[in-house]
């Protein structure tokens, strides 16, 4: 039906009025759906949950259970002055800076700076994202582009004793995008930065944490090669079980770290705590962080998250020297020198492989390919000599038909090896006195503990404590006055390196103790001194479970002797091995001459036998006999040795 003119006329005036009252309707209610967010109501919403409190809020300021303040000591992490210590403060200065205009920078934002922070609050208090401001983050997408997170796991690259960072081993993760491969993805390290050399002047910054340490982010080929390659450390991978979405939100997490540095410290604010904050942030109902022990080792966290059920699956990497080791067995010296110069030396590039032994000249060139990758590794060489060089040593190569190498045996897993923490309880006899020992070793690991998933031939003992009791205190003239309790021993630090010398790798071992012991002087009596001892030397193989060694050493004595020290040299000679049933014998050898003040000759043999009776617990024999001049002692000793 048409309307007339003046009909439509007349209506107009209402339809515009009904227009309006739908257009007013529609804006309340949208404003209904999405409020106006208000920042002063929105902090009292917080305050009223007590949102600062909660363990994912803390975590993400890396305060740990119970703590009063962050660990992170870089106060530009923080957006408020006090939010080191204050949680809530800090809370409500991001919810502020949330809301904030956006500036010029539009990539300093709070929303593009915090991106985890910002992610959980507008989760936890369902801030729509229309009510906040919209700056380009372009700095952190292309982050997460690149990064293009999808899973994630934990790297331990295995003890390194030749450097001082390096001893207990590490830990680091790795960031996986679609793919997985090894090789690729990217590392996230924590680490002190120091261009030191010197292993006393490291740990001593290290212990009272003296460095900065940082978090990092890098290709992981890179990580690989200064691991795998330079170092000659083998590599645990542990597949980790989050999900994108948590991967994402560890991924944001470390964003926020980059270039924000808290105190290392050596003995617990290390590599290993740190990185824990991650995997919190990722998944906060993990208690990972929360009692934090004395001391943090890189095992430590292996064994952590593994109890903790985040590890889907577990591989083994061989390091570069354990792969060139094994193309070098089978080969005779001359062949192996002839891969080295290979490898090292143009101008015998114009070797010609024999046809008549395919399988032998497959192998030297494939030990030189192997080698010439070391040598780029350890920038020994540039990188067109590295390719040049390569290159005609994989064109003779290609012509060789291809062999069947044997895989590097893979060890025991890392987190399958004892812990390290050690308590002992003993008894013995001293010159045929009766005595009780109690020891005590925070950390980590002697050569005559069982040696499954710890370096072979790697000692490193910090703060070695031995006390023992004497019930005849009557016939005992040590100490008198604490009723036959006496120090044995307490080694500061006792580290000793067993690496067997190869033609390739031409180890050298060596080993370092510091710290008080008890000493046979020439009045037949022992004397507690203080004790320092050095010295270097080689180890070779004996078959595949035994080592033999032999090192020069010198020696200091400080303390109750004749004209109150004692310095000298000598040798040591020692054979470990591995027996049957887990058993592990050590047996060493010491001679010392004492030019200045006490002592003239000191003879020294001790042998230990140690027996697993689980993962954490073993029983240990030890006899030991010592001379010096006119007078000697036997000492036998019975321990159990509880690891924890």
């Amino acid at each position: 039906m048409r309307l007339s003119s003046g009909v439509q006329k007349a209506c107009r005036p209402l339809v515009a009025c009904l227009f309006l009252f739908c257009c007013l309707a529609l804006q309340v209610n949208a404003k209904e759906t999405a409020p106006e967010l208000s920042a002063s109501e929105t902090i009292d919403r917080v305050k009223a949950t007590a949102l600062a409190e909660t363990r994912a809020w803390r975590i993400l300021l890396h305060f740990p259970d119970g703590a009063s303040e962050s660990v992170i000591d870089d106060p530009t992490f923080f957006l408020s002055p006090d939010g080191k210590y204050s949680p809530q403060t800090e809370l409500e200065v991001t919810l502020n800076a949330m809301l904030a205009p956006i500036g010029p920078q539009e990539d300093d934002h709070a929303l593009c700076r915090y991106p985890a922070r910002t992610t959980w609050l507008k989760r936890q208090l369902a801030i729509d994202d229309s009510n906040l401001p919209r700056p380009v983050c372009s700095n952190l997408q292309k982050y997460l582009d690149t990064t293009n997170a999808q899973s994630a796991s934990l790297l331990f690259p295995a003890a390194y004793m030749n450097s001082p960072a390096s001893m207990f081993g590490h830990t680091y993760l790795r960031i996986n995008g679609d793919y997985r491969s090894f090789m690729l993805g990217y590392a996230i390290n924590y680490a002190a930065r120091t261009d030191e050399t010197n292993g006393f002047e490291y740990a001593w910054k290290g212990i009272f944490g003296m460095y900065k340490g940082y978090f990092s982010i890098l290709p992981h080929y890179a990580k690989v090669r200064e691991y795998n390659g330079m170092e000659h450390r083998d590599i645990w991978e542990y597949s980790l079980n989050l999900t994108p979405d948590e991967v994402r939100d560890m991924v944001l997490h470390i964003w926020e770290l980059e270039e924000h540095y808290t105190d290392y410290y050596f003995f617990d604010e290390n590599c290993s705590y740190n990185l824990l904050f991650l995997l919190e942030a990722a998944r906060p109902s993990l208690q990972l962080t929360s009692n934090r022990p004395l001391w943090v080792a890189p095992l430590n966290t292996v064994i952590q998250i593994k109890e903790a059920g985040l590890v889907s699956d577990t591989r083994y990497w061989p390091s570069q020297s354990g792969r060139i080791s094994l193309l070098a067995e089978g080969l005779s010296a001359d062949d192996v020198d002839l891969a080295t110069r290979l490898a090292r030396d143009q101008k015998d590039i114009a070797y010609d492989p024999a046809s008549e032994l395919p399988e032998r000249d497959a192998r030297i060139l494939d030990l030189a390919a192997e080698l010439l990758q070391h040598e780029f590794d350890k920038q020994r060489i540039s990188r067109e000599k590295y390719r040049d060089r390569l290159l005609k040593i994989l064109t003779k190569r290609s012509k060789l038909p291809s062999i069947q190498i044997p895989a590097v045996e893979t060890p025991i897993e890392p987190a399958l090896g004892h812990a390290s923490s050690r308590i002992s309880l003993g008894v013995g006899l001293n010159r045929g006195k009766f005595f009780t020992e109690i020891g005590f070793r925070p950390t980590y690991h002697a050569l005559e503990d069982p040696s499954p998933g710890y370096t072979e031939g790697a000692q490193i003992q910090f703060m070695n404590l031995r006390v023992r009791w004497y019930p005849s205190i009557d016939e005992i003239r040590w100490y008198p006055n604490l009723h036959g309790v006496k120090l044995q021993r307490l080694d500061l630090v006792d580290i000793v390196s067993l690496a067997p010398y190869e033609r390739i790798f031409q180890r050298v071992s060596w080993r370092v103790t510091g710290g008080f012991t008890n000493i046979l002087n020439r009045r037949d009596s022992d004397k507690l001194v203080w004790q320092l001892v050095s010295g270097g030397g080689l180890t070779t193989r004996i078959g595949s479970n035994a080592m033999l060694y032999f090192m020069p050493d010198a020696s200091l004595f400080v303390g109750d002797i004749q004209d109150w020290s004692a310095f000298g040299a000598g040798f040591t000679a020692g054979v470990t091995a591995n027996l049957s049933f887990g058993t592990r014998f050590h047996s060493k050898a010491r001679l010392s001459w004492y030019p200045y003040g006490e002592f003239r000759t000191m003879r020294q043999v001790e042998s230990s036998l140690s027996l697993p009776l689980s993962r954490n617990n073993a029983l240990e024999f030890r006899h030991s006999y010592i001379a010096a001049d006119r007078h000697d002692k036997h000492e036998t000793l019975l321990l159990w040795n509880h690891f924890f």
